[in-house]
């Protein structure tokens, strides 16, 4: 589906861009250029967006002979004529300049370069900033410690050589020391993992996150500390852990208490940071929803739609902006096997009745 837009409306930012790097469908490059011609300042307002995507150290990113070739062959192919030939191209340059598409085409033409040729790899960092704008901020690494992201839209694996096998979801970031400590084992975690912790009763093994750490001797068990979720859940598959709160976020009577888990038990802090807004909760059954995207099952169990928007986001590596409030409460439940994002999208809005489109890495829902 896609989204109309009225007489007069600025195409958004990322069809700007698109347009700006010729990876435009026919129809955002009509759009845009129909935007342009209506008045001068829209050719500001590009300008804007094309200096946006510039950084000094990408001048590289393009100095092939090669990529400069391809660039000026697609300028040529939207009439602009080579700068190598000034003689040759002349006459033709002072007919074609009688018309206003042509001059605003001739602006736009050596922005274009300049954005190629100074500005594309910023380009590239901006698009992964964006896949990442709901991350944790990553965190100055001590000397000694190593560290192990995954972008959103993406899982991996680390492997010990103690024999414990962490599985990272997308978005999260674990910081760990080259070699563990005789008598102790300890990591640090922001975002969500799934840990198989190989038993050794000399040397326990414990999870820091931001509020909580989860210490166990030999089990598998699954920690959720987003922060933009504002919760820390620990669930446990296997074996037995025991989670206290971090004393930084100790202000209460019940701060030292430890919560002890055993198999298909879990617990849920939140509001961490505050103690009178604190909320500690505690379940057991199958908590098989909860470590299914390890086997890439995504789950909706009983979700509200801002929820599951959370999860997509992490999942396929997207923003999704909810533009009708009413949406963000409605619940949703379903089970997806490792498919697109079109069809999950397609799925909730059987549910639900709404439209979307996606926008380059934005869905839109209304």
């Amino acid at each position: 589906m896609e989204l109309k837009h009225g007489m007069g409306e600025q195409p958004g930012t990322q069809v700007l861009i698109h347009y700006l790097l010729d990876i435009c469908t026919p129809g955002e490059k009509e759009r845009v250029e129909s935007w342009m011609d209506e008045r001068p300042e829209h050719v500001s307002i590009l300008q804007c967006v094309a200096r946006d995507l510039r950084t000094p150290s990408s001048e590289t990113v393009l100095s092939g002979q090669d990529t400069r070739a391809d660039l000026l062959s697609r300028l040529n192919e939207n009439g602009v004529s080579d700068p190598v030939d000034p003689s040759a191209k002349r006459a033709d340059r002072a007919k074609k300049l009688r018309g206003k598409r042509y001059r605003t085409r001739v602006r736009l033409a050596a922005l274009i370069l300049i954005s190629f040729l100074s500005g594309l790899g910023s380009y590239y960092l901006t698009w992964t900033y964006m896949q990442q704008e709901a991350a944790l901020a990553e965190a100055r690494v001590e000397p000694g410690i190593q560290q192990s992201t995954v972008n959103f839209g993406q899982t991996a694996t680390i492997r010990f050589g103690d024999g414990t096998v962490v599985q990272l979801n997308g978005g999260s970031t674990l910081q760990y020391p080259e070699t563990f400590d005789a008598d102790l084992r300890e990591v640090w975690l922001k975002g969500e993992a799934f840990f198989t912790v190989d038993n050794d009763p000399e040397r326990p093994f414990v999870v820091h996150t931001a509020g909580v750490h989860t210490q166990v001797l030999g089990t598998s068990f699954n920690i959720k500390a987003y922060e933009n979720d504002l919760s820390i859940q620990v669930a446990v598959v296997d074996g037995k852990v025991s989670v206290t709160r971090d004393r930084e976020y100790s202000r209460d009577s019940i701060s030292d208490n430890p919560v002890l888990l055993e198999q298909n038990q879990w617990v849920t802090y939140q509001g961490l940071n505050d103690a009178r807004t604190l909320v500690v909760e505690q379940g057991e059954g199958l908590i098989d929803d909860v470590i299914a995207w390890k086997d890439r099952v995504l789950v909706f169990n009983n979700k509200t739609l801002a929820e599951a928007s959370r999860m997509l986001e992490r999942w396929y590596g997207v923003r999704i902006l909810i533009e009708d409030p009413s949406l963000k409460s409605e619940v949703i439940n379903g089970e997806h096997h490792d498919i697109s994002l079109e069809e999950v999208l397609n799925s909730i809005q059987f549910l639900l009745d709404f439209e979307y489109a996606i926008e380059g890495s934005v869905v839109r829902i209304h």
